[in-house]
């Protein structure tokens, strides 16, 4: 992978939360071009170089560079779009508020005499509307000060402050983790002061789940006061600075890196397979592979037969926009398969393909996200208007797991996975002609069908990682092989089925002979799979709504103490050297982690398990018995 940085500066301080990241990549093999800053962008010569290119700088000349690089088919990490808002505070300001965004009351001033009213009822804080200008933030305490305060430069807002409040919180959110800290207000405490973390309410949870909608954006910064008891939005990072966040540069660069499962070569099998032919629009190194050899090799295997096949695919780069239309334009059926964060990035050239579509179309996103056709929907409306209610947006669950994708000697693009062939899709979501694909099952709630696979198949993927790993096994074939890891991933899956059949009913959460299925699956020797690539990106792994504590958190919904969940979880700590604190921390640690608060059982139960292995870890017999838990829920 190429990673290219947008910035104003060369290149990042060395003791920056962003240098440290990059260097994190880097370790990980990505390539980082930290030198391609504007300096060194000849206009007239923008070209897509790079696999993502993260904006750091809010600069003009990088939000203009940007949205070239967007317009020729590149993936931005940070969108340019919400670089060019929040450039502009009354603009910030004005679309956090038609969006129900808290904010203090806020005024937009020209001149010093603007000022009088908002200060009768209070002391404010001026701000440029344009946060590159230098004037800084001024506090003005009564109508007196006014009198002695420069002309203004340019535009500024004024907004209400309290000093009564010592602290600021600043609310970052990174994908689906949402983190906090608090930082002295700088009226009472010196600007020095170092932030530290809190534990994020839900409160947070809920301003920064709106700002996100907002901006369609899952990489931000917020700061937040309080007024009158509620949290209230005073200014919004569109890269955010992470200060006083633990492992802020692994968090960020686990972000990053983390790209989930290559979809698109398996969905062009199953389109292929139905007697569709397959155009794939693409860019980069597997662009160009599948453009020389014209298919892509497929191999299938569940540890006894294999079965090898190649699928015919005709590939447009997507530099050529209207090569790229017209394939839109002319598809019987449209799929996605760039990952959930890069959606935004391709919306208007689905917009202007759809737009031009004779027929009805239906959109299917590959994105392993519970809400991508949604996502996908939302933005086509804000281009199309009505007209995109003649098509189709479903999501995807599918059934197999790829555990490699590599480029063979002769250049083919190869892709390994099991055999399991089923795909679920939103069947009310679908408008005719629905399409006619092998092994497609419409369902009327796909959430619940999401969530089946999130809470059995993939719970109990991480489970054998993190506890194969915590026993020294390397390959995942043989962690599950293990009978004591057997028994806890069947519990650990076992109690995501029962919180699902507590929630959705028998039908979705499925039989306990699934789970051995499942298990047999895992101990597939041929694949190949690692406990280290299946464990990968933990930090995502461990959210309030994902494979393991939102199936623990949906256990104890349905009263099942989630014992083998929770365990699991706490291995996926130990497995991250970063997490590491002292036992006494650990429940505030676990709470800040999964943003999940720290009285809750799923908590509770994570800590106290991860402080048995640490103990365990330290006398030299790791995970040798499954101790009883006693907490009531």
């Amino acid at each position: 992978m190429r990673i290219a940085l947008l910035t104003s500066q060369c290149v990042p301080e060395q003791d920056s939360i962003t240098r440290k990241c990059l260097d994190l990549l880097v370790s990980w093999g990505v390539h980082v071009d930290a030198r391609h800053a504007i300096g060194n962008t000849e206009l007239g010569e923008v070209a897509v170089e790079h696999d993502l290119y993260l904006l750091v700088s809010p600069s003009p000349a990088v939000v203009s560079l940007a949205s070239d690089l967007v317009g020729l088919g590149a993936r931005c990490l940070n969108l340019p779009e919400m670089l060019r808002i929040c450039r502009d505070r009354v603009r910030t300001v004005k679309l956090l508020s038609s969006a129900k965004v808290p904010i203090p009351r806020t005024w937009v001033v020209g001149s010093a005499a603007d000022l009088i009213e908002p200060l009768r009822g209070g002391p404010v804080v001026l701000r440029s509307a344009d946060v590159s200008r230098s004037a800084g933030t001024k506090v003005l305490w009564n109508v007196d000060e006014v009198i002695d305060l420069p002309l203004l430069d340019g535009e500024a807002i004024a907004q209400e402050i309290h000093p009564n409040d010592q602290y600021v919180y600043r609310v970052y959110r990174i994908g689906s983790q949402t983190f906090a800290v608090k930082r002295p207000f700088w009226m009472v405490f010196p600007r020095e002061t170092r932030e530290e973390p809190v534990s994020v309410t839900e409160e947070m949870c809920d301003v920064a789940d709106r700002v996100a909608d907002v901006f369609k954006s899952e990489l931000f910064g917020l700061e937040l006061v309080s007024v009158e008891g509620r949290l209230h939005v005073v200014e919004v990072f569109p890269f955010p600075r992470l200060s006083g966040v633990p492992d802020a540069a692994l968090r960020l660069a686990d972000y990053i890196y983390a790209r989930g499962m290559d979809t698109a070569a398996e969905a062009a099998e199953r389109l292929h397979r139905s007697g569709y032919e397959v155009t794939v629009l693409g860019r980069g190194s597997v662009s160009a592979a599948l453009r020389l050899c014209r298919a892509v090799e497929v191999e299938l295997t569940d540890g006894w037969e294999t079965e090898r096949f190649l699928v015919p695919v005709r590939t447009v780069d997507l530099a050529d926009r209207i090569a790229a239309v017209k394939s839109i334009a002319s598809a019987d059926v449209v799929g996605t398969a760039v990952g959930a964060r890069t959606l935004p990035a391709v919306l208007d050239l689905l917009a202007e393909g759809l737009k031009r579509a004779a027929r009805p179309v239906n959109v299917i996103a590959f994105e392993n996200h519970e809400n991508a056709a949604r996502i996908i929907r939302k933005g086509l409306r804000m281009r199309l208007g009505p007209g995109v209610d003649r098509h189709g947006f479903t999501g995807a669950v599918i059934a197999r797991a790829v555990a490699h994708r590599v480029f063979t000697e002769d250049g083919h693009v190869r892709v390994v996975g099991d055999p399991p062939s089923e795909v679920v899709i939103d069947g009310p979501a679908l408008v005719d002609p629905v399409p006619l694909v092998r092994d497609f099952i419409p369902v009327d709630d796909f959430r619940a069908y999401y969530r089946r696979k999130l809470y059995r198949f993939s719970a109990g993927h991480a489970t054998t990682a993190y506890l194969g790993k915590l026993k020294g096994y390397r390959y995942l074939h043989a962690a599950a092989m293990d009978p004591e890891i057997a028994e806890a991933v069947l519990g650990a899956m076992e109690e995501g089925r029962q919180g699902l059949a507590e929630r959705y009913g028998k039908e979705v959460s499925g039989t306990s002979e699934d789970l051995e299925a499942i298990l047999c699956r895992f101990r597939n020797a041929v694949l190949g799979d690692t406990v280290d690539r299946v464990g990968r990106d933990a930090l995502r792994k461990l959210g309030r709504g994902e494979r393991l504590v939102g199936a623990a958190r949906l256990a104890v919904k349905g009263q099942v103490l989630p014992i083998h969940l929770t365990r699991a979880a706490a291995a996926a700590f130990v497995s991250e050297s970063n997490f590491l604190v002292s036992r006494e921390r650990m429940s505030a640690q676990v709470s800040r982690v999964t943003g999940v608060g720290s009285r809750h059982v799923v908590t509770q139960m994570v800590a106290r398990a991860w402080g048995e292995f640490a103990q365990e870890e330290s006398t030299g017999a790791p995970f040798l018995q499954l101790p009883e838990m006693s907490l009531s829920i």
